[in-house]
């Protein structure tokens, strides 16, 4: 099993964009299927709270839509959940966690991460990180996981 250990927000990050990467991105249905069976809940596991917090915001989202709750009760949930991940994201967000996958499905995450990870200069795919330093971070903890 290959380890990767980095900060809990980056593997959320990481989490988030390939559940939300379409098919036709994927060069082949393999790589879609580790991704599904091995990677997602290697990085969920891993991502913890954070993917809690997404599902706290998607239940809102479904009881606003479902007009089980008013627009102005939505609102409060999430500035109230806005505020609770704010301050989780400056504590246990940059505390370090350990991604565990085969090395077959981390080599496919290594090339998922070269391929998506910075995004493009066209602006057609948005990278998974908004500051370089985090981005060269990550990319530094996954070298030392692939040695």
């Amino acid at each position: 099993m290959k380890q990767l250990t980095t900060k809990k927000i980056y593997l959320y990050l990481a989490f988030q964009n390939l559940k939300r990467t379409p098919p036709r991105e994927y060069p082949d249905t393999n790589e879609m299927m580790v991704t599904v069976d091995e990677i997602l809940p290697a990085l969920e596991t891993a991502s913890g709270e954070f993917v809690g917090f997404s599902k706290e915001a998607d239940d809102i989202n479904t009881d606003l839509a479902t007009n089980k709750i008013s627009q102005e009760e939505a609102r409060t949930k999430i500035e109230e959940l806005q505020k609770r991940v704010g301050v989780f994201e400056k504590d246990g967000g940059m505390a370090m966690v350990t991604a565990e996958m085969s090395p077959s499905a981390f080599g496919i995450f290594v090339s998922q991460f070269e391929r998506w990870g910075k995004g493009d200069s066209g602006q057609q795919r948005m990278g998974w990180f908004n500051k370089i330093e985090d981005l060269v971070a990550f990319k530094k903890d996954v070298a030392k996981a692939n040695v």
